[in-house]
């Protein structure tokens, strides 16, 4: 689908690490309502001065995954 386009890191640049959270979200009934996901940056790796006040906020719909 083209969604993503992977580049090099910029030299001196530290990439900051990620991980997916995903959670079923369930009605009153025990039903599967819906999926969620989530990817979360590794914030204890930030460097004060550098990428500190950055935010990056990724997301994507089920639908297009």
């Amino acid at each position: 689908m083209e969604v993503w386009e992977i580049v090099k890191p910029l030299d001196g640049v530290s990439i900051i690490p990620c991980s997916e959270v995903f959670h079923v979200k369930r009605g009153v009934d025990g039903e599967v309502e819906s999926f969620q996901a989530r990817i979360v940056a590794g914030g204890h790796k930030q460097q004060y001065g550098e990428n500190y006040t950055e935010t990056i906020a990724a997301g994507a719909k089920m639908p297009s995954i």
